[in-house]
């Protein structure tokens, strides 16, 4: 669908998967990610910083966090945010591209010959029949760049790595004059993940690392736009987060500020709400069948309603957005009610249902919404940048609302249809009539 068929997230086989999955699972594993915190307070820090000199000013928060999620990932991944944060008006350009990008996919997964087509075409032809894919182009070749400066680095510093196909000008002196910090292609290449040459090819990593920039960017940029939108428009959900990041400072840590219940209760509702993806995510049991209704706990299958079996090797999906917004699992689905994941409701406003409701019967029914809140998929193939994702949801919500701000954001000109999904473009789209979520920096 994005023209990236050797990336992980592409790769069919299971056996194949499993092995470009193992570097991924250890550079953002909850472990590593703890390390990438100064990283993306760094930037978060910029955001709320940029924000203090706009008052009297609007701002696109679409625009915003698609630059702020960019340079994060570029700053972690990389080496090198994008330096979007620092552009007129958020660059909203970015967004558009990225969502561009999602557009074209379900023509690029229908006819994959069409891409093929692209690159085989001279650049200065592509520019004039289709833009995006001159754009796309240009940031795959930067990325591809990076990759053979890494791989050269890597040559030149070390005796064990074959020196043969790397390049002979602009060998860098020190490895972390380049990469002020490990990224994603130290991990790559690391020896305590080993991956044959066939897997280290710049090709194969500038799929993988295109992969990693357009996943980390719209998701977590869609999931901040709609927290801030429901926050913002309720003032009781508003003012209880204010009052209970008052215990912290301006610019807390992720390890205080995910100790929060109501915060926590916020972003679990931001993320059922935005779904992480839209699209329907193939999933393929290689070896056994698959039932429906599945068997019961002690094995047997269930008797009352009909059972069908799915062979091995049978593709299934279905979009997340389903169980999401299940009324059977979480009432009132299309209510943003962060008290719903609270064993005990904030304040009388704030109570959801059920005020007689045992705590035993709570605590089980919010059990029971957790299993079923999936953002990030399940399984083997789960979103990679999960814990990530989480750190700068956190970050960013515990700056924008922490106490000591002589400033604060009131939306524009944005009503709830602005953050409503309306167009699966594998990520989640409102209306074609939409501008974003719009704020007025007071």
């Amino acid at each position: 669908m994005f023209g990236t068929s050797t990336a992980t997230v592409s790769t069919v086989s299971h056996d194949l998967h499993r092995l470009r999955r193992a570097p991924l699972n250890t550079f953002f594993s909850k472990r590593n990610v703890v390390k990438m915190e100064q990283s993306v307070g760094k930037q978060v820090k910029k955001v709320v910083q940029r924000l203090e000199r706009m008052r009297g000013k609007i701002v696109n928060l679409r625009d915003l966090y698609a630059c702020f999620s960019a340079d994060v990932i570029g700053d972690v991944a990389f080496g090198a945010g994008y330096g979007l944060l620092d552009k007129e008006d958020f660059a909203p350009g970015w967004w558009r591209l990225m969502m561009d990008l999602s557009r074209a996919t379900h023509l690029m997964k229908q006819f994959p010959w069409l891409y093929t087509l692209f690159t085989t075409l001279p650049e200065r032809l592509v520019a004039l029949v289709h833009p995006l894919t001159k754009q796309l182009f240009d940031i795959r070749n930067g990325l591809s760049t990076q990759i053979d400066v890494f791989r050269s680095t890597l040559c030149h510093s070390s005796q064990d790595v074959p020196k043969k196909d790397v390049p002979k000008k602009d060998v860098p002196k020190k490895d972390v004059e380049i990469f002020p910090h490990p990224t994603i292609l130290h991990h790559l290449f690391s020896a305590n993940t080993p991956l044959p040459p066939t897997e280290l090819t710049t090709p194969r990593l500038t799929d993988e690392s295109f992969t990693l920039l357009g996943a980390g960017t719209i998701t977590t940029s869609h999931t901040l736009t709609t927290a801030l939108y429901h926050i913002l428009s309720d003032p009781t959900i508003e003012s209880y987060l204010r009052t209970e990041l008052v215990q912290l400072s301006p610019m807390p840590t992720w390890t205080e500020l995910k100790r929060l219940p109501y915060l926590s209760a916020v972003i679990a509702e931001a993320l059922r709400l935005s779904f992480g993806v839209s699209h329907r995510l193939a999933r393929v049991s290689p070896d056994e069948p698959l039932y429906y209704p599945p068997p019961s706990e002690k094995g047997e299958p269930d008797t009352i309603r009909p059972q069908w079996v799915i062979p091995p090797g049978t593709p299934v999906s279905m979009t997340q957005m389903f169980i999401h917004l299940d009324p059977a699992i979480f009432p009132s689905p299309g209510t943003f009610d962060p008290s719903r994941w609270l064993e005990e409701s904030p304040s009388p406003a704030l109570t959801s249902s059920d005020d007689d409701e045992s705590q035993s019967k709570r605590q089980r029914r919010i059990q029971y919404m957790h299993q079923h809140l999936i953002p990030f998929s399940r399984g083997s193939r789960m979103c990679a940048g999960m814990h990530l994702a989480y750190v700068e949801l956190y970050l960013m919500l515990g700056a924008l609302f922490s106490p000591g701000r002589e400033w604060r954001l009131k939306l524009w000109e944005t009503d709830k249809e602005d953050v409503e999904t309306v167009r699966d473009f594998f990520n989640p789209d409102s209306g074609s009539n939409s501008k974003g979520v719009r704020v007025l920096v007071v």
